[in-house]
C-alpha cells in the first residue's frame, strides 16, 4: 500500500489517521443506517 499521507498536508493526515483508528464504528453506523433504511421501507 502506497504512502498517501507525505502528499498531504500535516493537518489533514493527522485527520485522517484518526478516522482509520475509528473506521469500525463508521462502518457499523453504515449498517444501521441500512437495516433502518430497509425497515422503513418495508
Amino acid at each position: 500500500m502506497s504512502q498517501t499521507n507525505d502528499l498531504l498536508p500535516p493537518a489533514l493526515a493527522d485527520e485522517l489517521k484518526a478516522l482509520r483508528a475509528k473506521w469500525g464504528w463508521i462502518v457499523a453506523l453504515g449498517v444501521v443506517f441500512l437495516v433502518a433504511g430497509f425497515v422503513a421501507l418495508g
